[in-house]
Parts: C-alpha cells; sequence; structure tokens
C-alpha cells in the first residue's frame, strides 16, 4: 500500500529512500570488486568505524556529521576534492559512544564506499538509477539529468533563517543557539553549503550534483511506493530478512544516550534510518524513515504494509515536527490515519 502527495516532480530531502535503500541492496547482493582491505580503510575516514570492511552498513554511530568546509555546486562536482574532504575527516566524537544527525555527510559517505568497491565504479546515484529505478520504473533521481526539462521541476519556497526563531516548538531550542555557532558540530552538519536558505538546493547547478542526503528530485508518489515495498520486507528490491529485521526491531541506544549531539534533543536511529520514539511518533513501533528539512517525511510502516511519503514545495520550519499543530504533521496523521482505517490506498491530495 502506498501513501502519497503530489505527482509533480520535488527535490525531496528524504535520503534512505534512495541512497539508505542502495547501500543495503549493494551490500546483500555482494557487488564488490576485489581490493585490498587495509588500503581501503586507511584511505577513507580512518578511525571511525565507516572503514572498518566493505559493509556500508557502520555497526554504531561513525561520528563524521559535520563537514569542515563551504560546499559551492562546484566543489561537489570534484570527485577527488569530495573524497579527499571526506578521507581527512576526524570524527566529532568517539565513534559509537554516542550518537547523531549526519544530515549530509551519510549519504556521501555510502556513495564513496559504494564507488570504491562497486566493480562498475558506481556512485550511489548511478547504483539508485540502474538497479532500483529502472527496474521498479520509478522517476527519481540523485543528481538531476540535463534530459528532464526544468518545466518539470517544482518551485521550492523555502523560509528566512530568521523564522526560525519564532516557530516555537519546531526546533529544539538548544540545536537553534548551536546553529548560532558557525563552529559548532550543529551548524556544520546541517548547513554545509554556500547557500542562504535550503531552498536554494533546488537551483540549477546543485540539482545536477549528487547530495544523497539532500537533493533526491523525483515524484513523491514514487518514494512512496519504495517505502511500501520496504514495508513488504524489501524482497522486491533485494533486502533480505536479517537487514529488515534489524530495520524493523528497536535499537538499543548508544552508551551516551539517546541524546543527539547534532540536534540537540533525544533520536533514535537504525541502519541510518529514523526510529519512532516519544517525542516523534510515526506509524507503528516497527515503522523507519526519514524527514527532510522543510516538513518533508517518508517512512515504511511493516505493520501495515504501508508506505507514506510527504513533500511539500513551501518548506516549514520544523525538523522534528514537535509542534503537533504543524502543517506536515497533521496532514500526516490525517492521511495516515485515514489509510488504517480504509485498508487501501488514499490518493494524493
Amino acid at each position: 500500500m502506498t501513501v502519497a502527495g503530489p505527482c509533480s516532480l520535488l527535490r525531496n530531502p528524504t535520503r534512505n529512500t534512495t541512497s539508505g535503500a542502495s547501500a543495503h541492496l549493494f551490500v546483500e547482493r555482494g557487488d564488490a570488486r576485489s581490493r585490498s582491505r587495509s588500503r581501503f580503510r586507511c584511505r577513507l575516514c580512518p578511525g571511525a568505524p565507516f572503514a572498518t570492511g566493505l559493509d556500508l552498513r557502520p555497526p554504531g554511530d561513525p561520528g563524521v556529521a559535520a563537514i569542515e568546509e563551504t560546499l559551492t555546486s562546484e566543489r561537489i562536482a570534484d570527485g577527488e576534492y569530495l573524497s579527499d574532504l571526506l578521507a581527512n575527516k576526524r570524527p566529532d566524537w568517539e565513534p559509537g559512544s554516542r550518537h547523531g544527525y549526519h544530515a549530509f555527510s551519510l549519504g556521501w559517505y555510502e556513495s564513496e564506499l559504494l564507488r570504491r568497491t562497486d566493480t562498475e565504479g558506481r556512485t550511489v546515484g548511478r547504483y539508485f538509477a540502474t538497479e532500483i529505478a529502472e527496474p521498479l520504473d520509478v522517476e527519481f533521481y540523485i543528481g538531476l539529468p540535463d534530459a528532464v526539462p526544468a518545466d518539470r521541476i517544482a518551485e521550492v519556497v523555502g523560509f528566512r533563517p530568521v523564522q526560525m526563531l519564532t516557530a516555537v516548538g519546531g526546533f529544539p531550542w538548544r540545536m537553534v543557539l548551536a546553529l548560532a555557532n558557525p563552529r559548532s558540530v550543529t551548524r556544520r552538519a546541517l548547513s554545509p553549503f554556500d547557500i542562504g536558505t535550503p531552498a536554494e538546493l533546488n537551483d540549477p547547478a546543485y540539482r545536477r550534483v549528487e547530495i544523497p542526503s539532500g537533493n533526491g528530485i523525483g515524484r513523491v508518489r514514487d518514494v512512496a511506493r519504495v517505502y511500501g515495498l520496504l514495508a513488504e520486507g524489501g524482497g522486491h528490491i533485494g533486502i533480505d530478512a536479517g537487514t529488515f529485521d534489524e530495520l524493523t526491531g528497536q535499537p538499543d541506544p548508544p552508551e551516551g544516550g539517546r541524546t543527539d549531539v547534532v540536534l540537540k534533543t533525544e533520536t533514535s536511529y537504525s541502519l541510518g534510518y529514523w526510529k519512532p520514539w516519544g517525542a516523534f511518533e510515526f506509524g507503528s513501533p516497527q515503522a523507519f524513515g526519514a524527514q527532510g528539512a522543510g516538513g518533508s517525511f517518508a517512512f515504511a510502516d511493516p505493520t501495515r504494509e504501508l508506505g507514506f511519503a510527504y513533500a511539500p514545495n513551501r518548506m516549514g520550519t520544523a525538523t522534528l515536527e514537535r509542534s503537533p499543530g504543524t502543517r506536515a504533521a497533521g496532514r500526516r496523521g490525517r492521511v495516515y490515519g485515514r489509510a488504517v482505517t480504509a485498508g487501501s490506498v488514499v490518493p494524493g491530495r
């Protein structure tokens, strides 16, 4: 079952439908070339759990959330520059001891690890296109092809940074304070780009490059469809039972507790996906998904075999939907409730 919003092409920051699913599929298929693991470890992110082998799924939080330089579209397009930036990164906290939202870095680490081990040297964007999108007839891109007409892309209307200060309940107050500090892990993890607002990632120059955690563009209905397949066990896209059990289970908190180093509030993750917890509930306890900037959200609920996706083109000022009155939280609750009650597909409005 799938529940989705509009069918126009929207920038959708809910990363794990694409890069996360690609990473898990890649690992389970064993699509890796034979390379020296010792060389592989020392080249990328030395000292972090990401560098322990060919599994793209870290055994614990790697602690590499912050981006150390300001990124432009030109820098992102420069593969060698981005690779060196990731390789020279030192953990922001002791890996595995705590956890934090890897807002943009996680997608690039997944992509770099995949590129270095895939027999064809594909990035996450290329791997997703050939191994998931094409077989399933899904229209979703990580790095927009020039062949897609600009008039098919919905305009994203952003918010001004000052609006965050008046969005009571939309952001944890400690996170807002941390964002004001340019050297904080929060600021460097959530705002590494040379832009004024998150909506500028929808500019043509940024659409063309691969930002796996933030600039996926596609039909929202197709995002819901992929999550619907994941909710049914993921067998259609090659996810095995062991991975599915990890996704649907309840993750143990790190030894330092559930307080997120980046978001400054409690969070819960499993294999890179968000999981429901007390202050942020969605679906059943077995659900897993991803929240994006401005109010977008998508998740799989295996209990109901339901895939849900919501991606508005007018960005709101609520990251964790802590206020039940927010537009995205209200719509998500109403549509999800109707789908569960009806037991059938609810068309987009």
